[in-house]
């Protein structure tokens, strides 16, 4: 609750009801302490699932904020008014077997799957446009 109190901005009737009640005089520098203090005592790493069967896909991006509204006066202004964050998201599936087991695999079935190519549907489409074109140009011919 005080961490939503933090911020003036967006809830006000709420801050200044509480800020009259005295529940909350004590926010702005000791909130801005805590919060420190806790960000620093975080270790992402114990959070991660270890085991042979864990599969982790790992994301990272950039991202820039920008002001919502820009003046109009100097250009140089637009990069004043930016942010940056390094977002880092690790994404883990249990899975059924070991990635050892998984790996090494042999499985034929696997192996003569053609992932990106033609198919049945495609052919079928592709002739289907042929006998189209074909009858399009025995019609100009005539």
């Amino acid at each position: 609750m005080s961490s939503l109190c933090r911020k003036p901005k967006l809830i006000t009737s709420l801050y200044a009801i509480l800020h009259t009640a005295n529940v909350i005089s004590h926010t702005c520098s000791y909130e801005r302490r805590l919060e420190k203090s806790r960000l620093n005592q975080i270790d992402p790493k114990s959070r991660l699932l270890q085991g042979e069967n864990i599969w982790n896909v790992c994301v990272i991006d950039n991202i820039d904020f920008k002001e919502k509204t820009f003046a109009y006066s100097n250009i140089f202004d637009l990069t004043r008014n930016t942010s940056h964050a390094t977002l880092r998201i690790v994404f883990q599936f249990l899975l059924p077997k070991l990635l050892s087991i998984i790996v090494n695999n042999n499985n034929d079935n696997n192996n003569n799957k053609v992932l990106f190519g033609k198919t049945d549907f495609t052919n079928e489409l592709l002739n289907n446009y042929e006998k189209v074109f074909y009858e399009f140009l025995q019609i100009s011919k005539d």
